[in-house]
């Protein structure tokens, strides 16, 4: 009888260490999956949102997008964002892509920041357009 008790007594105890070792896996996985900082991103996407209206507000991003000037753009954001990859995306207002560029450094699946920008038109002629910078890690 005393038998039988230490038996069941060993195997709970054997069972909550396995449910331990359980939890610790699972929180272990989840603390490692967390996204990059919130904060830092929230930094991050506000200074993309200063870059892209500086770019506008010195009359350098609508001439870009609009003439497609890939060269000219790039120029800019590799002085700008020298340690980060990135990329622009051009969409219609019906979210159709127009156009697309990425740096050689840019790598989506280390995204760490994206930002829109509304553009109305170019030299009076109105044909907006949204442009995403995204920049990765």
């Amino acid at each position: 009888m005393k038998n039988k008790i230490n038996k069941k007594g060993i195997t709970i105890v054997y069972d909550v260490i396995f449910a331990f070792l359980i939890l610790f896996i699972g929180i272990s996985i989840i603390v490692t999956s967390i996204p990059y900082s919130s904060i830092k991103s929230n930094k991050e996407s506000q200074s993309l949102d200063n870059i892209l209206i500086w770019l506008d507000s010195n009359r350098i991003l609508a001439s870009c997008i609009y003439n497609k000037d890939i060269d000219k753009i790039s120029y800019f954001l590799d002085n700008i964002l020298p340690d980060n990859g990135y990329c622009i995306k051009v969409y219609s207002l019906d979210w159709n892509l127009i156009w697309i560029y990425s740096s050689p450094l840019f790598n989506e699946k280390n995204t760490i920041s994206s930002q829109s920008y509304l553009l109305s038109g170019y030299q009076g002629i109105p044909n907006p357009c949204i442009v995403i910078l995204i920049i990765s890690r």
